[in-house]
């Protein structure tokens, strides 16, 4: 069977294979303790499908089991390829995903701006209310002054604050 592009469609079978192939790729950055580059043309030329476009979930499979099963971050680069991250890598993953967190629950509070309380029913009003709490909470957490207070409360432990004392920080 052809799909639009006039190119024989894969199987659930051969997909899994191909998420297969990669991992292997992957896993022997991870072995060699290599984080230099794998560019999108060897990945495609392993599977026969191009990574950037039709097959992108392919690779983002692959990155997410090394993630579960080995617990090692790979990171896009983009244009480029794929490269394991090194610790400073995984902190600037880490904080864009904060920021974008961030990033996100402005954009619902805004968003949240046009509704209607009036004309919701207890259920719906609800159901808003949680959810404009939600977002301004995690809006509270992310900001980046926020982080700070966090990271200064860390002081010379090293350790990981417990959630609920970070929340203590937010009832002051």
């Amino acid at each position: 069977m052809n799909n639009l592009n006039g190119t024989e469609k894969k199987s659930v079978g051969q997909i899994s294979i191909d998420a297969q192939t990669l991992i292997h790729r992957l896993e022997e950055q991870v072995d060699q303790h290599n984080y230099s580059l794998i560019p999108y043309a060897e990945l495609s030329a392993l599977i026969g499908r191009e990574v950037q476009n039709g097959a992108r979930g392919i690779l983002e499979t692959a990155k997410r089991s090394l993630l579960r099963e080995r617990q090692k971050l790979f990171v896009t680069v983009r244009g480029e390829g794929v490269r394991m991250a090194d610790n400073d890598g995984v902190i600037a993953q880490v904080k864009r995903r904060n920021k974008s967190a961030c990033n996100s629950s402005r954009r619902a509070a805004k968003e949240s701006m046009a509704a209607n309380m009036t004309s919701m029913s207890d259920p719906q009003r609800q159901q808003f209310l949680g959810a404009q709490s939600l977002a301004g909470a995690i809006l509270l957490m992310t900001r980046p002054s926020s982080i700070k207070k966090i990271e200064a409360s860390i002081g010379d432990s090293l350790s990981a604050i417990p959630t609920g004392k970070v929340l203590e920080f937010f009832r002051q």
